[in-house]
């Protein structure tokens, strides 16, 4: 690797980190520091850690590509990073003259009162064992031990794509409904940031974080974990303006948990087994490798192999976009309809690898130039339009005052600016506005008037 490499994969993060810190209206830098992550994660990391990790090219297929197809994947992935921090500023810089009016309702907003808050935890818990129960029995999982239950439902966990032969059952109409507990959860957790010294408040939310990894395990999701961590930390944000310094004990041990557990889902998949032998969790396998070998994060390997194997494929003219629309018909009404994921395309046409299960995640940047080539570098300055102008329709006015709109700012734009990186359109869409329409009487009984609310028509 080149010095000028190196010295780009440390920019590419940074842009984003420092656009986002700088302008966004949104506590901690917003969704700009978590595309930063995303591409620390999934380019800078990625590539020193294979630097001395070699012999994992001989046996990855992702990884199989040439020198000259990873340094133009560096090049693109930079000015991708670049135009989405122009297309933010540049919304940014049309917005100026309202910023002052933006922070004033961010700073003057209620949560929801402390009964409605204790009636969603009870809703959340309530629901999370029907879903669950319903989920478990799906699986055949009915009746067995809790222990014998997440085994069972790792070692049986494949990504399957909807609409390829043998690949239907995807269960996705029921784990969609664990938006129901989740949003509870979530919502309860902002009265327990104002009420963190009260013992109940401090109970209620164990109980929550208990029940949410116990949802991640069951489903198999490991990033759901850095999602999580990601939403309540910019939701401690909203509501403290700044994280203290006592909570960082209660965010490492988080993180800690976190590490743990994807290492063991890891494990379990990996290994097959029928039993849980702590002693042989190795987190350089199951952890290190898991992470930094595969395809998570925006993977610039991904978009070499995608650039260098698209020389002699056709470009697909913004097809993959549009089966967004054909995601949201139900498979029950339409029993043939293709599959909405580029992973099986990935993996068949540019990793080579037919017939195999699963899919592999095109990224943002590998979905754009699977479509238009060079030419796709205009869906990052879209992007980037677009995240800001959405984070303003969020954080102002009526959504904002309400609660509405930092609610869904902070439940669904973490995951969803996180997921955009690294998945592909289409599927990632449908599961939020499906998951959002099931969520959205939630946020509305959560949400009340606030004074702000009664003011918005004086600040426009």
């Amino acid at each position: 690797m080149q010095f000028v490499d190196l010295l780009f994969l440390f920019i590419i993060p940074a842009l984003p980190l420092i656009t986002g810190i700088s302008n966004s209206l949104a506590p901690l830098g917003g969704p700009l520091v978590i595309i930063s992550l995303q591409l620390f994660l999934g380019a800078t990391l990625k590539s020193l850690y294979l630097i001395f990790n070699k012999h994992l090219f001989l046996t990855t297929p992702w990884l199989n590509r040439s020198v000259s197809a990873y340094e133009t994947a560096i090049v693109f992935m930079f000015l991708f990073s670049f135009l989405i921090c122009f297309g933010y500023l540049f919304a940014s810089y049309v917005e100026r003259k309202k910023r002052l009016k933006l922070k004033f309702i961010t700073s003057n907003f209620n949560f929801t009162s402390e009964n409605k808050s204790f009636i969603l935890l009870i809703i959340g818990i309530v629901s999370f064992f029907i879903v669950a129960s319903i989920f478990i029995w799906k699986r055949g999982l009915l009746g067995r031990s809790l222990l014998d239950i997440i085994i069972g439902a790792n070692i049986s966990k494949v990504d399957k794509i909807e609409g390829v032969k043998n690949f239907g059952n995807t269960n996705a109409f029921i784990t969609i409904f664990f938006v129901l507990p989740r949003t509870c959860f979530f919502l309860f957790y902002a009265n327990v940031i104002k009420n963190s010294k009260i013992f109940i408040y401090k109970l209620g939310f164990s109980v929550t974080l208990i029940l949410t990894f116990m949802e991640i395990i069951l489903r198999g999701k490991r990033d759901a974990f850095a999602h999580v961590f990601l939403s309540l930390l910019i939701m401690a944000g909203f509501i403290r303006k700044k994280i203290m310094l006592k909570e960082i004990r209660t965010y490492s041990l988080f993180i800690a948990v976190s590490i743990f557990l994807f290492s063991l889902i890891t494990y379990l998949r990996g290994s097959g087994t029928t039993s849980i032998e702590l002693s042989n969790l190795n987190y350089n396998k199951q952890f290190l490798e898991p992470v930094l070998a595969s395809t998570y994060f925006t993977d610039v390997n991904i978009l070499a192999s995608i650039i260098e194997r698209m020389e002699n494929l056709q470009f697909m003219y913004g097809d993959s976009y549009l089966m967004f629309f054909t995601g949201l018909i139900p498979r029950a009404f339409w029993p043939d309809k293709p599959a909405i994921s580029l992973g099986l395309f990935v993996k068949s046409q540019i990793l080579l690898r037919p017939g195999t299960l699963g899919g592999v995640p095109p990224t943002m940047p590998g979905e754009a130039f699977i479509n238009f080539g060079w030419y796709g570098l205009g869906i990052a300055l879209l992007y980037g339009y677009l995240l800001r102008k959405l984070e303003a329709f969020l954080l102002r006015g009526k959504l904002a005052a309400r609660g509405i709109g930092i609610y869904i700012y902070s439940i669904w734009i973490v995951p969803l600016t996180w997921s955009l990186m690294q998945s592909s359109f289409a599927i990632t869409m449908n599961g939020v506005v499906v998951s959002l329409g099931i969520a959205l009487p939630l946020l509305y009984f959560a949400s009340y008037k606030s004074k702000a609310y009664q003011r918005v028509k004086i600040l426009r």
